[in-house]
């Protein structure tokens, strides 16, 4: 399925593609150069909010061992705007699917990108390369809040997340 970055924040929690995914405990999010920074950032919002186990990776070294954890059905989180390193990214994407991956992926290329294993492709607005890591966030924060409201998590007040670090 084909939606545009804003539509996740009308997706229906019944939609049978929707609900595996929400129903996972183990998520990877890839990306290459600003893109695995932003993964960094956004798998930290699933761990917080969602309690599952999330990572966020170099799409460039998967085969530096999370390409192993591959198992069929997990959702990996793919963050591949159209930049000198978008076909490396689908490559190992593809990577991904082959070893029974679900993917998500937040792309700005409007060209269709085949593949049963991709439940979902998220369209960001074509931009500057700088801008690109802003226009994924929001829909990488709204992912995390629909997996943790699925749960029933409190999304105000995470378990043992602290509001301030403190030194003794």
């Amino acid at each position: 399925m084909m939606y545009s970055a804003s539509s996740i924040y009308a997706m229906n929690e019944y939609d049978d593609y929707l609900y595996f995914f929400l129903r996972q405990t183990r998520w990877l999010i890839i990306g290459t150069v600003l893109m695995f920074l932003f993964s960094q950032m956004n798998y930290r919002h699933l761990k917080e909010l969602a309690y599952v186990h999330a990572e966020g990776y170099p799409a460039g070294e998967m085969k530096h061992g999370p390409l192993a954890l591959i198992e069929e059905g997990m959702p990996v989180v793919v963050l591949a705007p159209r930049d000198k390193y978008y076909k490396k990214t689908i490559s190992n994407m593809q990577e991904v699917i082959a070893r029974g991956g679900k993917v998500f992926l937040f792309t700005d290329d409007d060209s269709e990108i085949i593949s049963e294993n991709i439940r979902y492709k998220f369209n960001i607005p074509n931009s500057n390369d700088y801008i690109k890591p802003f226009l994924l966030t929001l829909p990488l924060q709204m992912l995390a809040y629909y997996v943790a409201s699925f749960k029933n998590c409190d999304i105000d007040k995470p378990r043992n997340l602290a509001k301030s670090v403190t030194v003794e």
